[in-house]
């Protein structure tokens, strides 16, 4: 890895009591063996379609009931009425 050697923090004075560097221990220090890294990945599976609601639970007020590419309820609670807002977007109101 480039740069100099990384300070412990362990000594108070100046200079190493070797007579190098720290720059020059780096350089003529082995590398330490690589350890081998794996990184568990979390998968999550694909979000799947919910088949078109042909009774089953009503959506509740002020919830989407319908538009282009829904696949959700349609069914309104009691009291609410599915309306249409634009080609993509139905509402319970």
């Amino acid at each position: 890895m480039p740069g100099p050697a990384v300070w412990t923090g362990g000594s108070s004075g100046s200079g190493s009591s070797s007579g190098t560097t720290p720059v020059e221990q780096a350089a003529t220090s082995a590398p330490a063996a690589a350890k081998p890294t794996t990184m568990a990945t979390a998968v999550k599976p694909a979000p799947t379609a919910a088949a078109p609601a042909t009774g089953g639970a009503a959506v509740a007020r002020w919830g989407q009931c319908g538009g282009k590419g829904y696949t959700g309820a349609t069914a309104c609670a009691s009291g609410a009425t599915c309306t249409k807002t634009n080609d993509y977007y139905n509402q319970c109101l």
